[in-house]
């Protein structure tokens, strides 16, 4: 009923939870979350792929800041 209002407020929660989904589908692994103890600092999902771990931030804007990956 309320046509593409709701995606738009929503659009960050329903891109996290779709990348998630497809972690996953495709990895078969658990993807981890990391904050920072003393700042709002956070990244999305941290992988472990094979002996490597990888940050992955996801946006559903343009948005070429990360300034949360770059404190992790």
């Amino acid at each position: 009923m309320r046509g593409n209002e709701l995606f738009a407020e929503f659009k960050g929660a329903l891109t996290e939870q779709f990348v998630l989904q497809q972690l996953l589908a495709c990895l078969g692994s658990q993807p981890f979350y990391w904050s920072a103890d003393q700042s709002s600092a956070e990244v999305d999902f941290v992988l472990q792929l094979d002996d490597q771990i990888v940050p992955l931030e996801v946006k559903a804007a343009e948005n070429l800041q990360s300034k949360s990956l770059k404190s992790y």
